[in-house]
Formats: C-alpha cells, structure tokens, sequence
C-alpha cells in the first residue's frame, strides 16, 4: 500500500533524524529546509499520479506528521 507513497517515509525518517540529541541545531535546520524543499516536488508527483483513495490517505497522514515536526516542533 505504501509502495507508491514517497513522502511518509521522508518525513519519517526526517523526524527520525532530527529528534537524535547529537544532532546540532545548524545541521537540523539545514535538513528540515532541504525536505521542505523536496516534500513541494513529492507532493507535486505524488498528487498526479497517485489520486486513488489509499494513496490520498497516506499523502494526507504525511502532511499532517510532517506540519507537527515542521511547525510545530513536536517530534
């Protein structure tokens, strides 16, 4: 089902790293803006060709993860 669904393991993965505590915050900073960057392109593709019901899902419980770490800072 999530074979198609790039950005929840981006986003994922970007939580991941940037709750790690010996990560710096220059180098956190600097991920986030870089996927912030890329999820703009993801989101792009992944709304085109994947429209199906359970890929809409998946796109939606990605944005809304990645507006908690993002704007929120909660992770």
């Amino acid at each position: 089902m999530y074979r198609d669904c790039w950005s929840l393991p981006v986003v994922t993965l970007t939580t991941i790293a940037v709750a790690l505590h010996n990560v710096e915050n220059v180098e956190r900073e600097s991920l986030m803006k870089s996927v912030r960057e890329g999820l703009e392109y993801i989101t792009l593709v992944e709304e085109n060709l994947n429209a199906i019901e359970a890929y809409v899902i998946s796109q939606k419980a990605s944005e809304t993860l990645w507006q908690e770490v993002d704007v929120c800072r909660t992770w």
